[in-house]
């Protein structure tokens, strides 16, 4: 216990590589936003955030292809934000039962 207290992350992984000792740090989410790899591949791509009215970090690419480019176009949807086309255009509902719906909390 009190070893592992005494030592980064990045100290045992490289104490433990000189010693061919396999192991792997456990990534936060700091660590993944700030990883070198993924920076030197773009992976992390800024999209806007109509409610924030800033832009977030969205995972990108999980494989580099100069054959099949491929780059986030759209940010994730809000909550709630595809429920007429669900409602109405996949499952059929009407628009007056949708808000009859909404009324009684339902949806």
């Amino acid at each position: 216990g009190r070893f592992f207290k005494t030592k980064t992350k990045a100290e045992l992984h490289q104490e433990a590589l000189k010693r061919r000792i396999l192991i792997q740090p456990v990534c936060n989410l700091t660590d993944i936003l700030e990883h070198p790899q993924l920076k030197a591949r773009d992976y992390w791509q800024e999209l806007e955030h109509p409610e924030l009215g800033t832009t977030i970090s969205y995972p990108g690419r999980s494989c580099l292809s100069s054959e099949f480019p491929c780059k986030l176009w759209r940010r994730a949807p809000l909550i709630g934000e595809h429920n007429r086309e669900i409602y109405q255009d996949e499952l059929g509902l009407s628009e007056e039962k949708v808000i009859t719906l909404k009324q009684a909390g339902i949806i």
